[in-house]
């Protein structure tokens, strides 16, 4: 049975210095990777040298999952097409073999409260708790047949994307709220109400 992971690789564990234009290369920080969200609204930029070096262990590639290690601990995204990454400290990237556990399934796993409580189980670090490539050996991942994960995935996708479209609604709901609330105040110092 192959592993269902096929790459872990921690980050460099040091910071790079960043460029001061875009390059096109970017340094990612554990601000860009939020639960399911790949979040670019900030963005480093780094040089080509330094991106060689960041990579050296493994390139990022569409697809993998990003994992924050610590500050916070345990947010896992995937890495969507068309960027060109290398890991700055606090990242681990993770690549699986889609044959053997489907990525999605992995990051909805990795996203939920039972990974977390595993990790503060295993983790490392009295102030800060963070996850150490080592340590990742003594997760345990829960791997029903590749069909199982599918259908799961299929599920959690479907609830996500229902509460999307309920935070869509309320935020429209709140911006229309907003926009009344002048003519309201108005009409209430007015005496009208």
């Amino acid at each position: 049975m192959p592993p269902p992971l096929v790459v872990v690789v921690d980050c460099v564990n040091d910071t790079p210095d960043f460029a001061d234009s875009p390059t096109g290369l970017l340094g990612l920080k554990s601000t860009n990777v939020r639960p399911y969200v790949f979040d670019l609204s900030e963005r480093w930029f780094v040089t080509p040298e330094d991106f060689n070096l960041w990579n050296r262990r493994e390139v990022p590639q569409a697809g993998d999952l990003i994992l924050t290690r610590e500050a916070p601990m345990g947010n896992a995204c995937i890495l969507p097409d068309g960027v060109r990454v290398c890991l700055t400290q606090r990242l681990m990237l993770l690549r699986t073999d889609d044959s053997f556990v489907q990525r999605g399934y992995l990051l909805h796993f990795i996203n939920s409260s039972h990974f977390q409580k595993q990790v503060l189980d295993v983790c490392r670090g009295l102030t800060t708790p963070h996850i150490r490539v080592k340590d990742a050996p003594n997760i345990r991942i829960p791997l029903p047949p590749l069909s199982e994960q599918c259908r799961i995935v299929a599920y959690l996708d479907g609830l996500q994307a229902q509460v999307g479209a309920v935070k869509r609604l309320q935020a429209g709901t709140a911006a229309e709220l907003e926009a009344l609330l002048p003519s309201i105040l108005d009409r209430a110092f007015r005496g009208e109400l």
